[in-house]
């Protein structure tokens, strides 16, 4: 358990030195909400692997994105416009958000789950805030300050001690 300890607090120093824990546009909802999404992925692994591992994994990921479908289509009614200019880079886009990164990523992470350790798995979460912020750093250029690079450095720990354990 302490290996998740250490992965949702390095994260969280990730995400805080971009976002900060102070009032503003954002305050913590930004942070917090990237808390919530790890401790729920984690969460909804552990349940997956515990009680709907044998499940039909495009039933599972239809399951899973139509009762997704409601509360994003509420949220996306009140804050956005709901007009979409038809491109090709924007088809291109959604096409690979779709089919690369809902489907096969689901679909992908529903193996995973069968055939590993659902807690080694589920470890790498806390690997998403770190990667995300080299990434950003690496293509825009954004700060990657000392916080940042201990919040990396303790959720790597992290993740190595669930590996180990």
């Amino acid at each position: 358990m302490g290996g998740f300890h250490l992965g949702l607090w390095g994260a969280a120093l990730v995400l805080s030195e971009r976002y900060g824990f102070v009032a503003g546009p954002t305050g913590l909802a930004a942070p917090a909400l990237a808390v919530c999404g790890l401790i729920g992925g984690t969460a909804g692994t552990l349940y997956q692997k515990r009680y709907c591992a044998d499940a039909n994994l495009w039933t599972a990921t239809v399951i899973q994105y139509a009762a997704a479908t409601v509360p994003v289509m509420l949220l996306a009614a009140r804050y956005e416009t709901m007009r979409i200019v038809w491109s090709l880079p924007f088809l291109a886009a959604l096409t690979w958000l779709v089919l690369g990164l809902s489907v096969g990523a689901i679909c992908l992470l529903y193996l995973l789950i069968r055939r590993g350790a659902v807690s080694k798995l589920a470890s790498y979460f806390f690997l998403v805030p770190p990667t995300t912020a080299l990434i950003a750093w690496a293509m825009f250029g954004e700060h990657l300050g000392l916080q940042a690079l201990v919040g990396m450095t303790i959720a790597a720990v992290g993740v190595a001690l669930v590996h180990r354990g």
